[in-house]
Protein backbone atom coordinates (compact mmCIF):
# COMPACT_ATOMS: atom_id res chain seq x y z
CA UNK A 1 0.00 0.00 0.00
CA UNK A 2 3.17 2.52 0.68
CA UNK A 3 4.43 1.81 -2.67
CA UNK A 4 1.04 2.49 -4.33
CA UNK A 5 0.85 5.47 -2.19
CA UNK A 6 4.53 6.24 -3.36
CA UNK A 7 3.77 6.59 -6.70
CA UNK A 8 0.69 8.18 -6.71
CA UNK A 9 2.75 10.84 -5.18
CA UNK A 10 5.41 10.80 -7.82
CA UNK A 11 2.64 11.25 -10.07
CA UNK A 12 0.93 13.90 -8.58
CA UNK A 13 4.53 15.83 -8.69
CA UNK A 14 5.57 15.46 -12.03
CA UNK A 15 5.26 18.33 -14.29
CA UNK A 16 2.62 18.23 -17.07
CA UNK A 17 5.60 18.95 -19.47
CA UNK A 18 8.89 18.42 -20.30
CA UNK A 19 10.09 21.62 -22.70
CA UNK A 20 13.43 20.56 -23.97
CA UNK A 21 15.32 23.39 -25.89
CA UNK A 22 16.77 23.16 -29.13
CA UNK A 23 20.56 24.57 -29.88
CA UNK A 24 20.67 24.25 -33.69
CA UNK A 25 23.87 24.01 -35.62
CA UNK A 26 25.26 24.57 -39.26
CA UNK A 27 25.32 21.41 -41.50
CA UNK A 28 21.67 20.99 -42.21
CA UNK A 29 19.95 18.12 -40.73
CA UNK A 30 23.44 17.45 -37.77
CA UNK A 31 22.06 16.45 -34.33
CA UNK A 32 24.73 18.37 -33.14
CA UNK A 33 25.99 16.91 -29.19
CA UNK A 34 24.34 20.50 -27.27
CA UNK A 35 20.93 19.58 -29.17
CA UNK A 36 21.62 15.64 -28.21
CA UNK A 37 22.62 16.44 -24.78
CA UNK A 38 19.40 18.00 -23.91
CA UNK A 39 17.62 15.33 -25.62
CA UNK A 40 18.84 12.92 -23.36
CA UNK A 41 18.02 14.98 -20.29
CA UNK A 42 14.55 15.60 -21.78
CA UNK A 43 14.46 11.39 -22.00
CA UNK A 44 15.78 11.07 -18.41
CA UNK A 45 13.11 13.11 -17.43
CA UNK A 46 10.22 11.06 -18.99
CA UNK A 47 11.75 7.93 -17.87
CA UNK A 48 12.23 9.01 -13.91
CA UNK A 49 8.48 10.26 -13.93
CA UNK A 50 9.53 13.86 -13.12
CA UNK A 51 7.12 14.78 -16.63
CA UNK A 52 4.24 13.23 -18.13
CA UNK A 53 5.60 14.22 -21.87
CA UNK A 54 8.14 16.26 -24.04
CA UNK A 55 8.03 19.01 -25.88
CA UNK A 56 10.73 19.62 -28.04
CA UNK A 57 11.15 23.25 -29.23
CA UNK A 58 13.26 24.45 -31.79
CA UNK A 59 12.37 26.11 -35.66
CA UNK A 60 14.51 25.72 -38.74
CA UNK A 61 17.18 27.58 -38.47
CA UNK A 62 19.19 25.53 -40.35
CA UNK A 63 17.79 24.03 -43.79
CA UNK A 64 14.40 22.40 -43.95
CA UNK A 65 14.89 20.11 -40.70
CA UNK A 66 13.64 21.65 -37.72
CA UNK A 67 15.29 21.54 -34.52
CA UNK A 68 12.66 20.23 -32.88
CA UNK A 69 12.44 17.48 -35.73
CA UNK A 70 15.48 16.02 -35.20
CA UNK A 71 14.76 16.06 -31.91
CA UNK A 72 11.86 14.02 -31.52
CA UNK A 73 13.78 11.56 -34.05
CA UNK A 74 16.48 11.18 -31.08
CA UNK A 75 14.12 10.75 -28.45
CA UNK A 76 11.66 8.11 -30.27
CA UNK A 77 15.09 6.67 -31.06
CA UNK A 78 16.33 6.49 -27.33
CA UNK A 79 12.58 4.57 -26.72
CA UNK A 80 10.19 7.55 -25.87
CA UNK A 81 6.45 6.66 -27.26
CA UNK A 82 6.41 8.63 -30.26
CA UNK A 83 2.87 9.95 -28.67
CA UNK A 84 4.41 11.16 -26.04
CA UNK A 85 6.78 13.66 -27.72
CA UNK A 86 5.04 16.62 -29.56
CA UNK A 87 6.89 19.33 -31.57
CA UNK A 88 7.10 23.28 -31.15
CA UNK A 89 8.74 23.99 -34.24
CA UNK A 90 8.56 27.66 -34.73
CA UNK A 91 10.80 29.22 -32.42
CA UNK A 92 14.43 30.36 -33.59
CA UNK A 93 15.60 32.64 -30.05
CA UNK A 94 14.76 31.75 -26.16
CA UNK A 95 11.46 34.01 -26.33
CA UNK A 96 10.05 32.65 -29.07
CA UNK A 97 10.81 29.08 -27.41
CA UNK A 98 8.42 30.49 -24.30
CA UNK A 99 6.22 32.40 -25.96
CA UNK A 100 5.39 29.79 -28.75
CA UNK A 101 5.62 26.91 -25.77
CA UNK A 102 2.77 28.59 -23.37
CA UNK A 103 0.57 28.89 -26.48
CA UNK A 104 1.32 24.86 -27.51
CA UNK A 105 0.24 24.40 -23.36
CA UNK A 106 -2.55 26.90 -23.27
CA UNK A 107 -4.49 24.67 -26.52
CA UNK A 108 -3.85 21.64 -23.97
CA UNK A 109 -4.99 23.11 -20.47
CA UNK A 110 -1.42 22.26 -19.31
CA UNK A 111 0.16 24.52 -16.40
CA UNK A 112 3.26 22.90 -14.66
CA UNK A 113 6.52 22.68 -17.07
CA UNK A 114 10.23 21.87 -16.96
CA UNK A 115 12.99 23.35 -18.94
CA UNK A 116 15.34 21.22 -19.97
CA UNK A 117 18.49 23.27 -21.52
CA UNK A 118 22.52 23.85 -20.17
CA UNK A 119 23.66 25.52 -17.27
CA UNK A 120 24.63 28.82 -19.20
CA UNK A 121 21.19 28.87 -20.50
CA UNK A 122 19.04 28.38 -17.74
CA UNK A 123 19.37 31.76 -16.07
CA UNK A 124 17.97 33.44 -19.40
CA UNK A 125 15.50 30.59 -20.21
CA UNK A 126 14.07 30.47 -16.54
CA UNK A 127 13.61 34.10 -16.71
CA UNK A 128 12.24 34.18 -20.13
CA UNK A 129 10.17 31.09 -19.41
CA UNK A 130 8.83 32.78 -16.16
CA UNK A 131 7.91 36.01 -17.87
CA UNK A 132 5.82 34.66 -21.01
CA UNK A 133 1.97 34.25 -21.42
CA UNK A 134 1.71 37.02 -18.16
CA UNK A 135 2.88 34.42 -15.99
CA UNK A 136 0.84 31.25 -17.17
CA UNK A 137 2.52 28.35 -15.45
CA UNK A 138 1.85 27.65 -12.43
CA UNK A 139 5.05 25.55 -11.41
CA UNK A 140 8.43 25.90 -13.56
CA UNK A 141 11.29 24.16 -12.83
CA UNK A 142 14.53 23.88 -15.20
CA UNK A 143 16.93 20.92 -15.26
CA UNK A 144 20.38 21.24 -16.69
CA UNK A 145 21.31 19.09 -19.33
CA UNK A 146 25.34 19.34 -17.87
CA UNK A 147 26.51 15.92 -18.03
CA UNK A 148 23.95 14.00 -18.84
CA UNK A 149 25.16 10.72 -20.59
CA UNK A 150 24.10 9.32 -24.05
CA UNK A 151 20.74 8.36 -23.94
CA UNK A 152 20.51 6.20 -27.20
CA UNK A 153 21.40 2.36 -27.24
CA UNK A 154 24.39 0.80 -28.30
CA UNK A 155 23.71 -1.10 -31.80
CA UNK A 156 24.00 -4.82 -32.36
CA UNK A 157 27.88 -5.74 -33.47
CA UNK A 158 28.05 -6.52 -36.71
CA UNK A 159 30.14 -9.31 -37.97
CA UNK A 160 32.57 -7.43 -40.78
CA UNK A 161 35.32 -9.23 -41.91
CA UNK A 162 37.92 -6.26 -42.30
CA UNK A 163 37.73 -2.80 -41.97
CA UNK A 164 35.39 -1.55 -44.49
CA UNK A 165 35.86 1.80 -46.42
CA UNK A 166 32.51 2.32 -46.88
CA UNK A 167 29.84 1.09 -44.81
CA UNK A 168 26.14 1.13 -47.09
CA UNK A 169 23.35 0.67 -44.96
CA UNK A 170 20.26 -0.02 -47.01
CA UNK A 171 17.17 1.84 -45.45
CA UNK A 172 14.48 0.39 -47.82
CA UNK A 173 11.81 -0.92 -46.16
CA UNK A 174 8.75 -2.69 -47.44
CA UNK A 175 5.97 -1.71 -45.58
CA UNK A 176 2.75 -1.27 -47.01
CA UNK A 177 1.60 2.19 -47.71
CA UNK A 178 -1.20 2.00 -45.30
CA UNK A 179 1.02 0.86 -42.55
CA UNK A 180 2.31 4.78 -42.09
CA UNK A 181 -0.20 6.39 -42.81
CA UNK A 182 -0.16 8.26 -38.87
CA UNK A 183 3.64 8.05 -38.66
CA UNK A 184 5.13 11.80 -39.05
CA UNK A 185 8.21 12.17 -41.09
CA UNK A 186 10.46 12.88 -38.51
CA UNK A 187 9.42 9.75 -36.41
CA UNK A 188 11.48 6.59 -37.24
CA UNK A 189 10.53 3.14 -37.58
CA UNK A 190 12.31 0.64 -34.80
CA UNK A 191 14.12 -1.13 -38.24
CA UNK A 192 15.75 1.77 -39.59
CA UNK A 193 16.77 2.67 -35.96
CA UNK A 194 18.33 -0.73 -35.29
CA UNK A 195 19.88 -0.10 -38.29
CA UNK A 196 21.51 2.90 -38.08
CA UNK A 197 22.75 2.73 -34.92
CA UNK A 198 24.32 -0.71 -35.21
CA UNK A 199 26.36 0.96 -38.03
CA UNK A 200 27.11 3.95 -36.26
CA UNK A 201 28.69 1.23 -33.96
CA UNK A 202 30.73 -0.11 -36.31
CA UNK A 203 31.87 3.14 -36.76
CA UNK A 204 32.88 4.17 -33.27
CA UNK A 205 34.87 0.41 -32.92
CA UNK A 206 36.57 1.55 -36.39
CA UNK A 207 35.41 -1.39 -38.21
CA UNK A 208 34.12 1.49 -40.83
CA UNK A 209 35.51 4.22 -42.01
CA UNK A 210 32.19 6.12 -43.68
CA UNK A 211 28.74 5.42 -43.81
CA UNK A 212 26.15 5.28 -46.66
CA UNK A 213 22.44 5.54 -46.21
CA UNK A 214 20.92 4.69 -49.56
CA UNK A 215 17.97 3.99 -50.73
CA UNK A 216 18.72 2.44 -54.08
CA UNK A 217 16.50 1.66 -57.23
CA UNK A 218 14.44 -0.65 -57.84
CA UNK A 219 13.40 -1.12 -54.27
CA UNK A 220 10.82 -3.42 -53.07
CA UNK A 221 7.83 -1.34 -55.00
CA UNK A 222 6.05 -0.43 -51.89
CA UNK A 223 4.73 3.28 -52.14
CA UNK A 224 6.51 3.55 -48.66
CA UNK A 225 9.97 2.91 -49.73
CA UNK A 226 11.59 6.02 -50.22
CA UNK A 227 9.88 8.01 -47.85
CA UNK A 228 10.08 8.34 -44.01
CA UNK A 229 6.17 8.42 -44.18
CA UNK A 230 2.99 9.66 -45.73
CA UNK A 231 3.58 12.78 -43.75
CA UNK A 232 5.72 15.24 -43.99
CA UNK A 233 8.83 15.94 -46.06
CA UNK A 234 11.96 14.39 -44.08
CA UNK A 235 13.24 11.49 -46.27
CA UNK A 236 14.43 7.95 -44.82
CA UNK A 237 18.20 8.67 -45.21
CA UNK A 238 17.91 12.08 -43.90
CA UNK A 239 16.20 10.84 -40.81
CA UNK A 240 19.01 7.80 -41.21
CA UNK A 241 21.57 10.97 -41.39
CA UNK A 242 19.96 12.75 -38.09
CA UNK A 243 20.07 9.66 -35.99
CA UNK A 244 23.90 8.60 -36.95
CA UNK A 245 25.24 12.04 -36.24
CA UNK A 246 23.68 11.87 -32.47
CA UNK A 247 25.05 8.46 -32.17
CA UNK A 248 28.71 9.82 -32.52
CA UNK A 249 29.64 9.37 -36.21
CA UNK A 250 31.26 12.32 -37.99
CA UNK A 251 29.01 14.32 -39.96
CA UNK A 252 31.71 14.57 -42.84
CA UNK A 253 31.46 11.01 -43.17
CA UNK A 254 28.12 10.69 -43.61
CA UNK A 255 27.01 9.57 -47.44
CA UNK A 256 23.06 9.66 -48.23
CA UNK A 257 21.55 9.02 -51.46
CA UNK A 258 19.09 12.00 -50.69
CA UNK A 259 15.50 10.72 -51.60
CA UNK A 260 14.17 14.02 -51.21
CA UNK A 261 10.78 15.03 -52.65
CA UNK A 262 12.19 18.73 -52.91
CA UNK A 263 15.31 18.14 -54.85
CA UNK A 264 19.04 17.49 -53.77
CA UNK A 265 21.07 19.60 -51.17
CA UNK A 266 25.04 19.65 -50.92
CA UNK A 267 26.58 17.04 -49.39
CA UNK A 268 24.09 14.38 -51.14
CA UNK A 269 24.78 11.54 -53.27
CA UNK A 270 22.48 9.60 -55.59
CA UNK A 271 23.40 5.94 -55.79
CA UNK A 272 24.44 6.17 -59.20
CA UNK A 273 27.23 8.90 -57.73
CA UNK A 274 29.07 5.96 -55.80
CA UNK A 275 30.87 7.28 -53.66
CA UNK A 276 33.09 4.73 -52.58
CA UNK A 277 34.55 4.68 -56.24
CA UNK A 278 36.26 8.13 -54.67
CA UNK A 279 38.59 5.73 -52.95
CA UNK A 280 41.02 4.08 -54.38
CA UNK A 281 40.82 0.11 -53.85
CA UNK A 282 37.78 0.82 -51.21
CA UNK A 283 36.84 -2.24 -49.47
CA UNK A 284 33.04 -2.08 -49.39
CA UNK A 285 30.33 -3.80 -47.03
CA UNK A 286 26.46 -3.65 -47.30
CA UNK A 287 24.46 -4.09 -44.81
CA UNK A 288 20.31 -4.79 -46.51
CA UNK A 289 17.70 -7.13 -46.58
CA UNK A 290 18.00 -10.27 -48.20
CA UNK A 291 15.10 -9.17 -51.16
CA UNK A 292 17.76 -5.80 -52.12
CA UNK A 293 20.79 -8.09 -51.86
CA UNK A 294 20.54 -9.08 -55.63
CA UNK A 295 20.01 -6.07 -56.29
CA UNK A 296 22.94 -4.62 -54.94
CA UNK A 297 25.22 -7.91 -56.05
CA UNK A 298 24.40 -7.36 -59.74
CA UNK A 299 25.00 -3.34 -58.90
CA UNK A 300 28.94 -4.32 -57.86
CA UNK A 301 28.82 -6.04 -61.08
CA UNK A 302 28.75 -2.96 -63.36
CA UNK A 303 31.06 -0.06 -64.35
CA UNK A 304 34.16 1.06 -62.30
CA UNK A 305 32.37 -1.10 -59.15
CA UNK A 306 33.53 -4.05 -60.54
CA UNK A 307 37.47 -3.14 -60.18
CA UNK A 308 36.76 -2.99 -56.59
CA UNK A 309 37.06 -6.35 -54.48
CA UNK A 310 33.74 -7.89 -53.87
CA UNK A 311 31.65 -6.28 -51.21
CA UNK A 312 30.67 -7.73 -48.09
CA UNK A 313 27.09 -8.65 -47.82
CA UNK A 314 25.72 -8.60 -44.39
CA UNK A 315 21.97 -9.06 -43.26
CA UNK A 316 20.35 -6.22 -41.52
Amino acid sequence: MAALFSLLAAAALAADVGIVLGAGAPPEGWANPILVQRVCRGVRAYRDGEVKRLLMSGGYTSGHIAEAEMMRAVAVAAGVPAAEVSLEDAAVNTMENAAFSVLWAKSRRLRSALVVTHASHLPWAGETFGRAGGGYWTSLSTASADGTPPCLPAGRALPLSTTAEMLIVDVTEAEPFEAILDRPADVPSRALVEAVLSAASAYRAGAAKRLYFALPEPSTGTFSSGRGSARGHISRTELARVLASAAGVAFDDIYISSGRRMGQIPGSVEPADNPWLRIPGARVAIVSTPEQRAWWRAHFKTGLNALLPPPELLDR
